[in-house]
């Protein structure tokens, strides 16, 4: 766990790994070496941005692919293995090859070390919510230490990148019961950091934030909301505010791991020592 205390950096990263075709560059400079597996991901890539592949229709099969580009089934994999990384498709064993999305996706990387990195972050993605002041569950107040679950309410979104059409995570938000009716003005789609909106509408000082960031797994649910496999690594980070000894909002948000990453940078003191 760590209190935020100064500093800041953020960045965003697009990665979309579009291959280079042989030969020299002008200027007689050599272009990079490109596999075979990557001369396919890079067709599907344009047709699918191009539309010839929809939303939501299946890429041809394996079989068909293979002999339309006479490649062997290992190439084809690699090819659609590329193409899963960067969000475009999505793959079921037994159903297919899925379109999900046009674009590449934007993986969003983030440094935090201050109470602004957060709200830059939340002026560059925004939640939306798909449930909203439900009950909390023992196992999850007991879990995040919110004392009585019957003083908590809880809702539930999806955290979307301004630039990217697939979410970055499940952001699951916790609220006191107090607070319920503060949080209604906001909406189903919060402008701002809902903390800083809770604390500013009630009068209060923001004192501290905690932070708690674990490996995890995207499970059955998240699977469905984040359109990724089951089992995908993801990072969970749970975030505590506290104003003056309250704690005002618990939040807690799965992030697939190749759509977003978290950065620390630390820094000597006066003392020209490395905080550990």
């Amino acid at each position: 766990m760590s209190s935020i205390t100064s500093g800041r950096a953020q960045k965003a990263v697009l990665q979309r790994g579009d291959a280079v075709g042989p030969g020299a560059e002008a200027g007689g400079e050599p272009a990079p070496v490109v596999t075979r597996y990557s001369s396919v991901a890079h067709a599907l890539k344009a047709e699918i941005a191009s539309g010839a592949f929809q939303i939501g229709a299946k890429l041809p099969t394996e079989f068909e692919l293979c002999h339309r580009f006479d490649v062997s089934r290992s190439t084809v994999r690699q090819a659609l293995a590329e193409l899963e990384s960067a969000g475009l498709v999505r793959r079921r064993q037994g159903s297919g090859t899925t379109v999900v999305a046009r674009e590449p996706a934007l993986r969003y990387s983030l440094s935090i070390a201050s109470e602004a990195d957060i709200l830059q972050f939340t002026s560059e993605t925004f939640l939306e919510f798909t449930e909203t002041a439900g009950p909390v569950s023992a196992a999850d107040s007991r879990r995040l230490r919110l004392g009585a679950p019957t003083e908590w309410r809880v809702w539930r979104g999806l955290r979307q990148s301004t630039g990217s059409g697939l979410p970055l995570g499940v952001t699951t938000v916790y609220v006191p019961v107090v607070y319920a009716e503060t949080m209604k003005a906001l909406g189903a789609r919060p402008q701002g950091a809902i903390f800083e909106f809770i604390a500013s509408s009630m009068g209060l000082v923001l004192t501290a934030i905690e932070q708690e960031i674990s490996a995890t797994v995207v499970d059955a649910e998240e699977s469905d909301l984040l359109q990724t496999p089951i089992g995908t690594p993801a990072l969970s980070i749970v975030r505590r505010f506290v104003c003056e000894q309250r704690l005002i909002e618990v939040s807690e948000t799965i992030y697939p791991s190749d759509r977003f990453s978290y950065e620390i940078t630390l820094q000597r003191d006066n003392s020209g020592k490395l905080p550990l």
